[in-house]
């Protein structure tokens, strides 16, 4: 997971589980497999955790609800459970233009960040511990200036597939996505659960997709759906409400 900048077009549909079951096969005859972070679990899949920042007022969380073309987003993202001073965290940036994103991302490692949080580290100490200072300046400059702090903390598996055919293709099923209203990084108690019994497919890809994508409605009955991860949690943790949204 070394790559630090993403550009792609990126459609969302919400699957129940037979639905899952169904494109898994119909993927796996396609000739997609597992990617390689995944390919030697037990289950084909990998636990994600993320703490998103927002601003006082969740600006992030409105511009969603408003429907606002070009997004940001900002968070601290994991892949284990527990954490040492030294595993690394990414700091993420992703930016949202219609149905294409941009991700720049760098690492820190968690001794760092627990400071980042805790208000007690500068950015010049920063600076010197990552490979990316530029992006680490944006990052924390947008915190100074639109005073974020964390906001929820969302977990879930993560099941990646790719094309050897189309490496520009990234497709990933999530699931048992749970949330927590916390700025701990590794809050370790129960969360909230976000749509149970149901599973977001992510399709990532630059350039032209595959033929077979595009028979995915008529074949799954699917619809392409505005899955917002970080709107639902925010929703289920009672943080923010849609119906004050409805309201104005």
């Amino acid at each position: 997971m070394t790559q630090t900048k993403f550009e792609r077009r990126e459609l969302k549909f919400l699957l129940n589980t037979n639905q899952y079951l169904k494109l898994k096969q119909y993927f796996t005859d396609r000739g997609l497999t597992p990617d390689g972070f995944s390919s030697t679990a037990k289950k084909r899949q990998y636990y994600v955790s993320s703490l998103y920042l927002d601003s006082p007022d969740y600006q992030f969380y409105w511009d969603k609800l408003y429907g606002v073309k070009d997004r940001l987003k900002y968070r601290l993202r994991t892949y284990v459970r527990k954490p040492t001073l030294t595993t690394t965290i990414y700091w993420e940036i992703k930016r949202k233009y219609g149905d294409f994103f941009i991700k720049d991302r760098f690492s820190l490692p968690w001794s760092a960040t627990q400071k980042f949080l805790h208000h007690s580290i500068s950015l010049t100490q920063l600076s010197k511990q990552t490979t990316k200072p530029e992006i680490l300046t944006h990052f924390y400059s947008t915190v100074l200036k639109k005073s974020l702090k964390p906001s929820v903390l969302i977990s879930y598996y993560r099941e990646p597939w790719l094309d050897p055919f189309y490496p520009q293709l990234r497709l990933t099923f999530d699931y048992q996505i749970q949330a927590a209203p916390t700025q701990d990084l590794f809050y370790p108690y129960r969360y909230t659960t976000v749509l149970p019994d149901q599973i977001i497919m992510e399709i990532k890809f630059s350039g032209d997709a595959p033929g077979y994508l595009t028979q995915l409605n008529q074949l799954f009955n699917l619809q392409r759906q505005s899955v917002s991860k970080y709107c639902l949690s925010l929703e289920a943790c009672g943080i923010v409400s849609e119906e004050n949204f409805k309201k104005l």
